[in-house]
């Protein structure tokens, strides 16, 4: 073996000490009205490193080198964090009433801000693991025969490393400590129908503020900027097309960037070099910190995750109505229907990790995707269970004086059941754009018509040979990049008019019960269960289930992929008790 390197364990152990207190109590003002009043107070230290074994890549300090943001920097022992903004105002005040203005009917409502938990652990120990500059290697540079063992030297991490050399950065926003809350609102009239059965009726609501999210940032430049730009030259992207990265030793910061290679003769239309040396794709000089796009671009890939982003939002609104009915009669029930709208622009609940994704078209209109339909919207949503003991046998209804053998077997029946329906979620649909890493993500345009579906996914035959289905039609969405002009897309991330198929399923058993022994003293019970009672089937399409289906790939746009849904199953169980 000529040269051979391995990395070290190295054990990072990350901490915060958090603090919360909560009170609560409620009066009742009259017979007819109660207030329910509490307050919590939350405190979220900054999180540390034992040893400050760990690094941040900081946008809020400048890069000397380069005079962009951007900046490797590392921990100063233990008590160093890179959560610089402390909060201690993260109080959740709630308020709720009910109010009885006649026997039968109660009205309720209550209004709180619900505070989210504080960001970590982390999976290894500081966010992303990012510890360049500790973590050492082990390293044999000249030939060695692994007969004779390995014969690795020891090398110590690196803290006047190369950012570019470190891997893939971790950005820790300063204000990610800051408290992400919720408002939470509800307003509903109950009303008793029979002793034993009332109905409800509510709005149901929230508001989300300072979510965090990995993916609600993007090293890119503003986006009127980057149109004209990729306007002005046609053509121009940072791969397909490489004559348009500059190798000619770089660039001289403040000239155009010169095109064929960096050799000229023309340049490129509204781009000048960011910093003298660049060298990359000419589009990497947009972006506010040029050497990250460039870093980026020449590993294909974006190369920064971020922790702690506090700017996440979203609203929920429902109407909920609920109809219990306490056993009597040998019926229980408690069924539900929800109808709802939920929207926002938090993508992932990780708290590392982005994916090198984001569902942002522009970031400098962030207020118009927290107000885009999410792709877990559900519309209509109806659950509940059943529980019914058949009115057969002794102390029953019907045969109430019927022999010890006939009530063994018509006695003692009991069925119930569990229902769950759901309209489908929204139809998710990508562009082929050809800006990444540049830039993260574009809407298409929605064109949603009866003429190009939804079509009916059990025509999927599956098997070699047997015909494609696809459950929409190329048409219903269009690419903003067409015919050599590139613009955003005119609508939301998703369109509510375009939904994968809704999901239902039913559950059943049925449960006999024998008493034997004086006074039932010894119990025999028989239990039959069938899930997915109808067998029904659920196909795999291709933009539903976390899936995305592209723009141009007609072939397989919205293709029915397969059944995912598990057949319809049984059991059988007997218990005895004594």
């Amino acid at each position: 073996m000529i040269q051979a390197g391995q990395s070290t364990a190295f054990d990072l152990y990350g901490r915060r000490k958090t603090l919360s207190l909560f009170a609560q109590d409620s009066y009742k003002l009259n017979p007819k009205l109660t207030i329910t009043a509490g307050v919590r107070w939350q405190y979220a230290g900054r999180y540390h490193e034992k040893y400050g074994h760990w690094a941040n890549y900081d946008l809020g300090q400048m890069d000397q080198k380069f005079g962009y943001p951007g900046k490797l920097v590392f921990a100063n022992g233990g008590r160093d964090s890179f959560e610089t903004k402390e909060y201690w105002d993260g109080f959740g005040p709630q308020v709720g009433f009910a109010y009885a203005p006649r026997p039968k009917l109660v009205v309720r409502g209550s209004f709180g801000l619900t505070l989210l938990p504080t960001s970590g652990p982390y999976f290894n120990g500081v966010p992303n693991g990012f510890a360049p500059g500790f973590k050492g290697t082990n390293r044999v540079d000249n030939p060695f025969n692994w007969d004779s063992g390995y014969p690795g030297v020891f090398a110590p991490g690196n803290k006047n490393a190369d950012f570019a050399s470190v891997g893939l950065l971790t950005y820790v926003d300063p204000h990610a400590l800051m408290p992400a809350f919720t408002d939470t609102m509800n307003f509903g009239v109950q009303y008793e129908l029979t002793p034993n059965m009332r109905v409800e009726v509510a709005y149901v609501g929230n508001r989300g503020h300072h979510l965090p999210d990995t993916a609600l940032a993007w090293n890119e430049p503003a986006g009127s900027t980057f149109l004209n730009v990729v306007n002005a030259n046609p053509g121009l992207v940072p791969y397909g097309q490489f004559d348009s990265w500059n190798f000619a030793g770089g660039c001289t910061k403040g000239e155009p960037i010169p095109n064929n290679f960096g050799f000229g003769p023309g340049t490129w239309v509204g781009i000048t070099c960011p910093y003298t040396g660049f060298s990359s794709s000419a589009l990497a000089a947009l972006a506010p910190s040029p050497q990250l796009a460039a870093l980026s671009t020449n590993n294909f890939y974006y190369w920064l995750n971020y922790v702690g982003l506090p700017i996440g939002q979203t609203s929920y609104n429902s109407m909920v109505v609920d109809v219990v009915k306490r056993t009597g009669h040998g019926l229980t029930m408690d069924m539900n229907y929800t109808y709802s709208r939920q929207r926002g622009d938090t993508f992932s609940a990780q708290q590392e990790y982005n994916g090198a994704y984001t569902g942002v078209q522009d970031f400098g209109n962030l207020s118009a995707a927290a107000n885009s339909l999410t792709g877990y919207d559900l519309t209509h949503i109806v659950k509940g269970y059943l529980t019914y003991e058949l009115p057969f046998g002794r102390g029953r209804r019907w045969l109430a004086n019927s022999g010890r053998f006939v009530n063994a077997l018509v006695g003692g029946w009991q069925l119930s059941g569990l229902l769950l329906y759901t309209s489908g979620q929204p139809f998710h649909i990508g562009v082929n754009e050809p800006y990444y890493p540049i830039w993260g993500n574009f809407y298409p345009n929605f064109h949603p018509s009866a003429s190009n579906g939804p079509f009916d996914p059990h025509a999927f035959q599956g098997g070699t040979g047997a015909p494609v289905v696809h459950y929409f039609a190329p048409g219903v969405a269009s690419s903003p990049i067409s015919n050599g002009v590139v613009a955003f897309g005119t609508g939301q991330a998703y369109s509510s008019a375009l939904r994968c198929p809704g999901f239902a399923n039913e559950n059943a058993s049925a449960l006999k019960y024998f008493s034997m022994g004086a006074d039932g003293r010894y119990q025999l019970s028989l239990r039959v269960e069938f899930y997915n009672l109808f067998n029904r089937h659920f196909y795999g399409i291709l933009g539903c289930g976390g899936t995305s289906t592209k723009v141009g790939d007609d072939a397989n746009f919205a293709k029915v992929t397969g059944v995912n849904s598990s057949p319809r199953t049984g059991q059988f169980a007997v218990r005895f008790t004594f």
